[in-house]
């Protein structure tokens, strides 16, 4: 299983795809615990591509992030999260996920796993 980001440089995301489904798990897991505890964000599941997949809208419901998942023979095989905003604009309005972050970060450290190596929220 593979997990891959694309930031395009206007946001954090992975510098490399990760491998390994016990790695993609917990980072995909704590991915998304720090992204829905963002102030007016939510998760809309949908079809991308005929493959399962989600939505991250903003506030406004404005486009945040996508995560994609690909299937094949009944197991996940990767997982693509896509934030970069030039990469979103042609599904609807786009929203400012950098700076969602950014505030995010300037409320506060949270508690760093050291065995896990990133932050947990």
């Amino acid at each position: 299983m593979a997990l891959t980001g694309d930031g395009g440089g206007k946001v954090s995301a992975l510098a490399r795809s990760l491998r390994g489904r016990h790695r993609v798990a917990r980072t995909v897991v704590n991915w998304v615990r720090r992204v829905v505890r963002l102030p007016g964000v939510s998760l809309r599941p949908v079809e991308l591509n005929g493959c399962p997949g989600a939505l991250f809208l903003d506030a406004q419901q404005r486009l945040i992030g996508v995560c994609a998942i690909d299937i094949a023979d009944g197991q996940i095989r990767s997982i693509s999260g896509i934030v970069n905003p030039d990469k979103l604009r042609h599904l609807g309005p786009v929203g400012d996920f950098a700076s969602l972050l950014r505030s995010s970060d300037q409320a506060g450290p949270r508690p760093r796993c050291p065995r896990l190596g990133w932050w947990q929220s």
